[in-house]
């Protein structure tokens, strides 16, 4: 049977922001509102007290084979968001020890903000059995796209990103260079809040959300991108929760309660 899936999805509003599990259950919450059955967790590795958040998460839920069983029908895989040294993103998603090895393949180790090339990122996440997508290829602020063709066609899938859609930006030309090279492509929100979590979707096949169900869909190149309506206006609102939330913690004197009312009003209407 078909199910959603969101593919890159973020714990907190912002990198240097700390993990906070009130968000994140807000986020489960809203996820399961929209009809996803799951979603994959890749915080940037570099993110404050990224392993810390992570295995908090493991801690509180049912933890198996890279899956975070929320509850029954709606499953949470793990993964991270890589910064390459080329200066665009790649979605790691597996389970938590072998991002943990690629990790220590590095030293520095990755998650310091150590970046390599991508075709050496690529190579080391497939040694330990990681699925790798293009994060928003072709936005010019983080240009993976620049890599080369070649490098594309080594990993699993290509992104076409909620928020660029959400900003009005042509994610075409990243349909049609996963058509060239062969990849599918898969559909995702890149929420760093709740109330965007969901605006681009994966449909593929399975019985649930699982590292085979989400590889077998990849491999039979069987996804569906789906995008609810009014994106535009809940990504908007979505960035002015980051940027309230990044000025809360410098100034410790912003209210976020604020801003929560006129989220939860353009989020219904989704």
């Amino acid at each position: 049977m078909p199910i959603a899936i969101d593919l890159h999805s973020h714990t907190r509003p912002s990198k240097k922001l700390p993990f906070k599990i009130g968000d994140y259950e807000r986020m489960l919450a809203r996820a399961a509102d929209t009809g996803l059955s799951g979603f994959a967790s890749t915080e940037h590795f570099h993110a404050t007290d990224y392993w810390d958040s992570m295995r908090d998460l493991a801690s509180r839920f049912s933890y198996k084979d890279g899956v975070l069983r929320i509850r029954p029908g709606f499953n949470v895989l793990t993964g991270a968001e890589i910064d390459i040294a080329e200066g665009g993103h790649i979605l790691a998603i597996g389970p938590l020890d072998a991002i943990e090895d690629l990790d220590g393949m590095f030293d520095p180790k990755l998650s310091t903000k150590h970046m390599i090339p991508a075709n050496e990122l690529i190579t080391a996440a497939r040694q330990v059995g990681l699925t790798l997508i293009g994060a928003h290829p072709t936005r010019k602020s983080k240009y993976l796209a620049g890599t080369g063709m070649a490098t594309l066609a080594r990993l699993d899938a290509l992104e076409l990103n909620g928020t660029d859609v959400g900003l009005g930006k042509d994610v075409q030309q990243v349909q049609r260079m996963a058509d060239e090279i062969g990849l599918p492509t898969v559909g995702s929100s890149d929420a760093h809040t709740w109330a965007q979590i969901g605006v681009q979707r994966t449909i593929i096949e399975g019985e649930q959300l699982s590292l085979n169900s989400l590889r077998d869909a990849l491999v039979a190149k069987q996804t569906a991108i789906e995008t609810l309506m009014h994106v535009g206006s809940i990504v908007k609102v979505a960035k002015a929760h980051k940027s309230v939330s990044k000025k809360a913690a410098k100034s410790r004197g912003a209210r976020m309660e604020e801003i929560v009312p006129t989220i939860s009003r353009v989020s219904a209407v989704a």
